[in-house]
């Protein structure tokens, strides 16, 4: 039918995404020049850079208690609300925000989850205003790195990887902050990580677009059972 025909569009799509990043975020575009480093062979115009000289700012996770929420209060970002449109946030107060200005957020910037679920990463859309939840933890990246393409290496097999190896605590997973800083990363000229990270956002743009029309179809099948088992419409 047509919902299980998209389904199956859907994960084709995201495989093609994986073998896409894969290639991408350790081969590069066109390059016939190569060199050895401590992630097997990469472009030679590439390099490995530590993740605290990639931003302008120490990484910070933020609020550890954010309160009640609070009508015209201080937008808090949590790890449940990566991915999403920024629009239903918790609120807190400004007396609560006000402790915890080394992690205040704005557009541009890249979150990641640092506790309990771990390696979930999102760019904060432009003019955003606000803070983070303990579990978030902010990137804010340099001029010369991009932080979409710095989002899409977070979330590759090598990222993952990367992830698991700087990982501490045994009850409840959580990412060591200083390992992470001190993580080298593959980093290749602004225009290159500009040009991958276009790429792989229009991959993830058709799969929105497929996902949205997949949901239609099942909203418009739910709406026909309910009206079949209702009487509404006549088997």
């Amino acid at each position: 039918n047509s919902i299980e025909s998209a389904e199956k569009h859907i994960a084709k799509i995201k495989d093609l995404k994986k073998a896409m990043m894969q290639k991408l975020l350790t081969g590069g575009i066109g390059h016939t020049e190569f060199k050895d480093s401590e992630y097997g062979v990469i472009p030679h115009s590439w390099a490995t850079i530590k993740l605290k000289d990639l931003t302008i700012a120490p990484v910070r996770y933020g609020i550890v208690q954010s309160g009640n929420h609070i009508d015209g209060g201080i937008p808090v970002v949590r790890i449940r609300d990566l991915n999403t449109k920024y629009i239903d946030l918790k609120k807190t107060s400004a007396e609560v925000e006000a402790k915890y200005k080394g992690s205040r957020v704005q557009g541009g910037d890249l979150l990641l989850s640092v506790k309990g679920t771990i390696g979930r990463v999102d760019v904060l859309p432009e003019g955003f205003c606000g803070n983070i939840g303990r579990e978030v933890a902010r990137i804010r990246t340099i001029e010369t790195m991009n932080p979409y393409y710095l989002r899409y290496m977070f979330e590759s097999h090598l990222g993952q990887k990367v992830f698991n190896l700087t990982q501490v605590g045994t009850t409840r997973a959580e990412l060591s902050i200083g390992r992470l800083q001190d993580t080298r990363f593959l980093v290749p000229p602004l225009e290159e990580q500009k040009e991958i990270a276009n790429i792989l956002s229009s991959v993830d743009e058709n799969i929105e677009a497929k996902e949205c029309k997949l949901d239609r179809l099942k909203d418009q099948k739910k709406a026909l059972m309910n009206d079949l088992l209702t009487g509404k419409v006549r088997v």
